[in-house]
């Protein structure tokens, strides 16, 4: 027993230790994944000894603690609204897994609160893997990692740090700071006096180098949707769904649907956000009211203990006010939140109590060790089987997502076949990830394209182009099946349609509808609009293409190759002295000396050559004027003729 309650304590404190530092690379994401996965294995394993203690002692112990009620509250929250509302699970409870980082921290917080560990060996944790994280920084930004041929290139930028960003890097150092300076000061030992006097050193230099580096390095920049954006889209949502949000995870679909046009005349208007500007917005928009009320209650008990602790506890109150302000004004990451959690339990007045759950009177029976503890193996049995079950989906899980990674690799390299078996496997191994699946669709199609631009194809040849083309679209619309709220697979499934155009009877068709629901769930952003426009375009439907530019432009007034695409489709209409006006619209918009002007000014030479043109023209960032296309002329003759199966899923 002692053993068991020793592995779960070092279980716990390696979670703290190693979240803010583990870096894999051989995940897609190797910063939030590596994250994500420490936490969640390691608390699920630790639950699953607390389990088997709990069986062999048949008593539960559980000690009550100042946060319990609100933290507990939130986890349920992101439990409900993962099972409820995200479209796709697998993202609420695996990757990227919203919804259980929040259950998670709910348990690590109990577990950590019932574990017994003195605070003092949670402060060493803390400064020990601050100390490690400041050092990694400073290494980074002197350049001395660099020049290690080992690591990954990604390692070796000046900016590197194992958060995976300088904001909650940043945030992180300075939520912890506090409880070192405040060690350093009150420490009686002389060793352990200096070393977090020195630990505190590090931090504060890894700090200030830090914000240095923000403000002499031009090239870095801190991208952040504003509070404005954050809370209409916030609101918005609650419109939508008001009890329980978009759901976990499900951010950048409620950003798709409700930023506001203004959005477009900023200089980041073709960035789409996974997360609000702060943590509060995200988990309103996520969570809904049931989540708002949590974060609410959690606040006010906060302030609470933080006013009752400031005396006592003044370098971890001081540490969770920083961290809980801070939080209100920045985004938030797997580290944070940790990092917040384990505050919660250092601030926590904790009181112990036992429940028995061993059966009285079944003493003396044959096999009564088992039969006193029946109770106990009711309540620890279901939790010890859908851990089993659920630390397997994990597992295959993360093995796909080292596939989806060798298949990016191998994308950079052009090697297709790789990339295209490696795409297999990672489905077969997570078939419910709508990323492989739309990765999936574009390499078919691509390996489809290659092919049937070859000369003298054999019907042999024609038959694999069929296949790909085929399983391109079945893929694509997989991955919007699995979740149809999300703009980016409409519109990947569109783009196949439009593709294969050259290819196909009907497809063009299909990539009306496909582009119009793409449209429809990312209103004000001008691109889809444009893409929809230029099939009406290859159609020869000018009246139509003219509609879609003209609402591209409203989107988005300021950007060149809307009306660019505007002027091509009104000088088809005839309508030339209108077209004449959106190309000039394009030389105001068009840096002077890019191509992208001499292309403009030869359009209107074109269209009206006997009048000379006054132009202004204003500075702003090249954009390569692209016009609509024709319509291509049949690759493959006949052309291929698209099954049953090959027609659009139906828009939610």
């Amino acid at each position: 027993m002692r053993i068991l309650k020793t592995f779960e304590k070092y279980i716990l404190l390696a979670i703290v230790f190693f979240t803010p530092l583990l870096v894999l690379p051989f995940f897609a994401d190797p910063f939030r994944t590596s994250k994500v996965s420490i936490l969640v294995l390691g608390v699920s394993l630790a639950l699953l000894i607390k389990c088997i203690r709990t069986f062999i002692k048949g008593e539960l112990t559980i000690s009550s603690g100042s946060f319990d009620f609100p933290i507990f509250f939130l986890g349920i929250a992101y439990l409900i609204s993962g099972i409820l509302i995200t479209p796709n699970k697998i993202e609420a409870f695996f990757m990227p897994g919203n919804a259980i980082i929040f259950v998670s921290l709910t348990l690590f917080y109990f577990l950590l609160n019932q574990s017994q560990i003195k605070e003092k060996k949670i402060k060493s944790i803390l400064f020990y893997s601050s100390l490690i994280f400041s050092l990694i920084l400073i290494l980074a930004l002197s350049g001395i990692l660099s020049k290690i041929p080992q690591l990954p290139a990604f390692m070796k930028l000046s900016t590197f740090n194992t958060e995976g960003a300088l904001i909650p890097a940043l945030i992180f150092l300075a939520s912890i700071l506090p409880i070192t300076i405040h060690s350093a000061l009150e420490e009686k030992e002389f060793v352990k006096k200096i070393f977090t006097a020195v630990t505190s050193v590090f931090i504060v230099s890894a700090i200030i180098l830090s914000l240095v580096n923000i403000f002499s390095d031009k090239k870095i920049k801190i991208v952040l949707d504003s509070f404005q954006n954050s809370w209409i889209i916030s609101m918005d949502s609650l419109k939508q769904n008001p009890l329980l949000g978009m759901g976990p995870g499900n951010y950048q679909t409620a950003f798709n649907l409700f930023r506001p046009i203004t959005y477009n005349a900023t200089e980041n208007w073709n960035i789409k956000f996974n997360s609000a500007r702060n943590l509060y917005l995200t988990i309103l928009t996520e969570t809904g009211l049931m989540g708002l009320s949590a974060t609410i209650l959690l606040l006010i008990v906060s302030f609470q203990v933080i006013k009752k602790n400031l005396i006592k506890k003044k370098e971890t109150t001081v540490s969770l006010g920083l961290c809980l302000i801070l939080l209100g004004i920045f985004p938030s990451s797997t580290t944070l939140l940790l990092t917040l959690y384990t505050l919660f339990s250092l601030n926590s007045e904790k009181k112990d109590f036992s429940i028995n759950l061993t059966l009285k009177g079944q003493e003396g029976q044959k096999g009564s060790y088992f039969l006193t503890r029946i109770l106990a193996g009711l309540i620890t049995a279901p939790i010890v089987i859908g851990l089993i079950i659920f630390s397997l989906t994990a597992v295959k899980t993360l093995r796909a997502e080292t596939k989806f990674k060798k298949a990016a690799n191998s994308l950079t390299t052009n090697n297709a076949i790789n990339t295209y078996d490696y795409l297999t496997e990672a489905i077969q191994l997570n078939p419910y990830v709508d990323k492989y699946r739309s990765s999936y669709s574009q390499v078919s199609f691509a390996i489809a394209n290659s092919l049937a631009r070859q000369e003298n194809l054999t019907d042999q040849d024609k038959e694999t182009i069929t296949q790909l083309i085929q399983q391109a679209i079945q893929e694509g619309k997989v991955a919007v099946t699995l979740n149809p709220a999300r703009s980016e697979n409409w519109n990947n499934l569109a783009i196949i349609y439009k593709a294969i155009i050259p290819f196909a009877q009907g497809s063009d068709q299909f990539a009306i509808e496909t582009f119009g629901q793409a449209v429809n769930l990312d209103p004000i952003n001008p691109l889809p609009r444009i893409s929809l426009g230029g099939v009406y375009y290859a159609l020869g439907m000018y009246d139509e293409a003219i509609r879609v530019f003209e609402l591209a432009v409203i989107a988005k007034p300021d950007y060149a190759n809307a009306h660019y695409n505007l002027a091509v489709a009104l000088r088809e209409k005839g309508e030339i002295e209108k077209a004449i006006v959106q190309m000039e619209i394009v030389l105001s918009l068009v840096e002077k000396d890019s191509p992208d002007h001499d292309l403009a000014v030869k359009e209107i030479e074109a269209l009206e050559a006997e009048k000379p043109l006054p132009v202004e023209t204003t500075e702003s960032k090249a954009e390569n004027l692209i016009p609509p296309q024709p319509k291509e002329e049949p690759i493959i003759k006949p052309p291929l003729e698209l099954p049953e199966e090959a027609t659009p899923p139906v828009s939610p």
